[in-house]
């Protein structure tokens, strides 16, 4: 895999990403992220197995397609810390150089088989719908309630959304 990468662009979908990272897990490859580079997109994806996102990365050239599992801690410093605005990522044989100025990296990746395999929405059918501004309208007014501490139940930092008869309550 080869990218060329606008560092701007880029970070703010990588951000996305890593904080759908575990940081206190035992199992390491929860501490990263998927990245898949097609000669369409480029998918970034990240799981605590709790909670998945699969996000499309702005800012980037596909030179070479590929995938890796780059591991959150080392990577999110090196591309926040990378001089200019933009760097190159190579990748091979769980290898990963990144070149940005002068300077140059070198780090090793986990392998992709380990990654998890993340739920889709293909089987998903759709039970509503609503445009985004009523939704966060919605979500807005009846989350005020919610306890955001962790101290009480997790029920209680949730929403509840029932439809009936084309209403959402």
């Amino acid at each position: 895999m080869k990218l060329s990468i606008n560092k701007k662009l880029f970070l703010q979908s990588w951000g996305l990403a890593e904080r759908s990272t575990s940081s206190s897990s035992s199992m390491s490859i929860l501490s990263s992220v998927l990245v898949k580079a097609s000669p369409e997109k480029v998918t970034l994806q990240a799981t605590d197995i709790k909670t998945s996102i699969i996000c499309t990365a702005s800012g980037i050239n596909v030179l070479e397609p590929g995938e890796a599992v780059f591991p959150v801690k080392i990577v999110s410093e090196l591309f926040k810390k990378a001089p200019g605005e933009e760097f190159s990522l190579f990748v091979s044989d769980g290898r990963v150089v990144l070149k940005a100025g002068k300077s140059k990296y070198n780090f090793s990746t986990y392998p992709v088989r380990e990654f998890p395999t993340l739920p889709t929405s293909e089987d998903a059918k759709m039970f509503c719908k609503i445009s985004v501004d009523k939704l966060a309208e919605v979500i807005e007014e009846g989350t005020l309630a919610a306890s955001s501490g962790e101290e009480f139940p997790l029920y209680l930092s949730s929403a509840n959304f029932q439809i009936s008869n084309g209403i959402l309550n």
